[in-house]
């Protein structure tokens, strides 16, 4: 990231929203500190680059793998 560059944080909801995963699935996430985020004024914000990656750990959250079914 440069020097003038901004971070965009999402909401819990809108996280879920873009990854097609329950609040509770993402929620959990920050909790544990699987999902990077930060508090502001008592609401979880994510930034908008955990979104953009798009695939790896992000495109499979919340869903069985394969080799648990």
């Amino acid at each position: 990231m440069k020097g003038g560059d901004k971070v965009r944080y999402l909401s819990i909801k809108k996280v879920a929203e873009e990854l097609g995963v329950s609040y509770r699935t993402i929620y959990t996430g920050v909790r544990t500190g699987t999902i990077p985020a930060i508090r502001v004024m008592g609401q979880w914000r994510i930034p908008e680059s955990f979104i953009d990656k798009g695939t790896g750990d992000n495109a499979s959250m919340g869903k069985k793998k394969e080799a648990e079914e």
